[in-house]
């Protein structure tokens, strides 16, 4: 897995999560800085989940 950062046509930024076949996996929101969006990817990257962590299905 693997995170690409873009720029929109529009100025804003948002980030890909990648599968190791290049596959996208999920899409994050818009950001309005390039910044933002690293900050955001660094703080998945560092998670560490415990056991609040949980799945909550809204379907």
């Amino acid at each position: 897995m693997y995170f690409v950062i873009d720029q929109a046509p529009d100025g804003h930024f948002q980030f890909f999560i990648k599968s190791s076949d290049h596959e996208t996996v999920a899409m994050s929101k818009s950001f309005d800085t390039k910044e933002a969006a690293q900050h955001a990817v660094k703080a998945i990257m560092n998670a560490h989940l415990g056991s609040e962590s949980r799945i909550e299905d809204l379907v």
